[in-house]
């Protein structure tokens, strides 16, 4: 009763803040916190009552402070609010007081996840291994964890030792799926999401995945489908909401796309990627004014090139202009904008002040095959045999083929006879390039990558095929070697066509430069990555086979 006046003198006198409510907490209860009021909040968070579970779980830790049991949950309850600096508190706390609690170890380790903090989750994962090496849970995070940093063998191995502890873990077959669909197995990814969701029904994650699996197969409705469900279950998935948007959007059912959109940045509003697509479907009605609401951000070199191209097409070329100098500054690596200037300046008649190669048209380069190897047909013979797997998918979401099939961007991974020797010549082409254009005055030269990887990939395009126009924004050079080409082409069909336009810029002339060039067997052509070039559809019933590929700096 004492400590009640003085509390309430303090009060008068204007004491308040967390030590207020801490006292006013220890006072109105018996202080332990009892193992029914315990159930009680862990019923609040399962049912997903946060804010109840919250108010709840804050006055019994006023009671008990040193309750380390109380902190954990206080802190899934955090984590689950995306409230992750306060989450991180109770976990240290909860520690401190039981630094043997392996559980504490692997919340903390999710919400370090959360946070983009791989290493040290993987930290606290592998220190609740230490505690308890049966907790499934630990097991399944890591292979979740080494998943996102690339890690696939470890994740795999990680994930096999979770499901032999506890092979009715609906989240480890989960985790394993999203592994294989990384690996661009997607029947088998497609199989294990099957299998979480057999043994939880109620898991919005798998179907969310199963739906993206659909999507990667071409299926927008039977992805629609699993999304839908994925939400059903879990309203509040924001993630779900954003690939209802990409469906939509992809139906060209804009106004329905925008709905979805508006409602995974409400429940994700950190997550911008949510505003970006906004900004995309918007472009895609023409409206531009609203596209440049969404991109404002500017927060990825993808978005800072879509406000550009949006401040183009409604004709605010002094902003453009300004915010061109400044890229210069800050941004002069993005070939994504190296790309909108390129062709803005053509439009508008100037000079292009981007420096990364501001002629691309004047820097293409052909070589062949035939300066290396004797018998050309069977090289390119050998090349086709030993780069067309299993992997090779009918064209491949988010890529420009059409009409054809297309091999993941690991071709140059393989250390077979063919591949090496054709690894070995293209390295000697590429310093060629680098030699013919040695005395131009701009980045690509005067910048070009000390260190780089050869990023390549295997194109069989069919009757009909083509490739859209593009650019490779993550390459630094590209380039196509010819391993079969059409014998007889009428209207240069199968050629490959250069340009500066493409992504559908809006066109203020209809004049636009382009080059094209008839492939002939062995061609070898390099150029700048931000350079347009797509496949002219052809009518012959020969294939058309190339190898493309990429210089990528190791910054990029």
């Amino acid at each position: 009763d004492d400590a009640r006046k003085v509390l309430e003198q303090g009060k008068a006198g204007g004491l308040s803040g967390d030590s207020v409510t801490e006292l006013e907490g220890r006072l109105s209860g018996s202080g332990k916190v009892e193992q029914s009021e315990i159930d009680n909040l862990v019923n609040l968070y399962s049912a997903g009552k946060l804010s109840e579970a919250l108010s709840m779980g804050t006055a019994l830790i006023n009671r008990q402070p040193d309750n380390y049991i109380v902190h954990n949950i206080l802190g899934a309850i955090n984590t689950a609010l995306d409230n992750n600096k306060r989450a991180l508190a109770h976990y240290d706390k909860a520690i401190q007081i039981n630094p043997n609690f392996a559980g504490v170890h692997l919340n903390k380790g999710v919400s370090l996840r959360k946070m983009n903090h791989y290493e040290l989750a993987l930290a606290s994962y592998n220190k609740a291994l230490e505690l308890d090496p049966n907790l499934v849970e630990a097991h399944s995070n890591i292979g979740h964890t080494l998943n996102i940093l690339g890690r696939r063998e470890e994740a795999l191995a990680s994930l096999a030792k979770a499901i032999q502890i506890k092979p009715s873990s609906s989240g480890s077959y989960n985790n394993l799926g999203d592994v294989l669909y990384n690996l661009d197995r997607f029947e088998d990814a497609s199989l294990n999401f099957k299998k979480a969701l057999i043994l939880n029904p109620n898991l919005s994650e798998a179907d969310n995945n199963l739906g993206n699996v659909c999507y990667q197969f071409g299926d927008t409705d039977g992805s629609l489908l699993q999304y839908t469900k994925a939400v059903m279950i879990d309203p509040r998935s924001g993630e779900a909401w954003g690939h209802i948007g990409n469906c939509k959007h992809k139906q060209k059912r804009f106004s329905e796309a925008l709905l979805s959109y508006k409602k995974a940045a409400i429940i994700t509003p950190v997550d911008l990627r949510h505003r970006h697509a906004m900004g995309e479907v918007s472009m895609s009605q023409g409206a531009f004014k609203d596209a440049l609401k969404y991109f404002r951000f500017r927060t990825t070199k993808l978005t800072r090139a879509r406000y550009l191209e949006s401040l183009f097409a409604l004709g605010c070329d002094n902003e453009f202009d300004a915010l061109v100098e400044d890229a210069i500054k800050s941004d002069k690596k993005n070939l994504r904008l190296a790309a909108i200037s390129a062709f803005a300046s053509q439009q508008r008649r100037k000079i292009d002040p981007f420096p990364f190669c501001s002629n691309a048209l004047d820097f293409i380069y052909i070589s062949s095959l035939s300066n290396y190897v004797n018998n050309l047909k069977g090289f390119c013979g050998k090349v086709i045999s030993e780069v067309e797997t299993d992997s090779l998918r009918w064209e491949p979401l988010n890529k420009a083929t059409k009409r054809g099939y297309q091999t993941p961007s690991t071709v140059f991974d393989w250390e077979t006879g063919a591949i090496q020797k054709l690894k070995d010549i293209l390295l000697q082409e590429l310093h060629g390039f680098q030699n013919r254009f040695d005395d131009r005055n701009c980045d690509l030269i005067k910048l070009w990558p000390k260190k780089y990887d050869l990023s390549g990939w295997f194109v069989r395009l069919k009757t009909h095929g083509y490739q859209e126009a593009h650019i490779h924004p993550d390459g630094w050079v590209s380039g196509v070697l010819y391993l079969k080409t059409i014998e007889e082409t009428f209207e240069n069909q199968g050629s490959i066509e250069f340009s500066l336009h493409g992504y559908d810029y809006h066109r203020r002339s209809s004049n636009v430069p382009t080059k094209t060039h008839q492939p002939k067997l062995g061609d070898i052509l390099l150029f700048p990555s931000s350079l347009f070039h797509r496949t002219i559809p052809f009518d012959s019933p020969q294939d058309r086979c190339v190898i493309a590929f990429d210089v990528v700096p190791r910054e990029k």
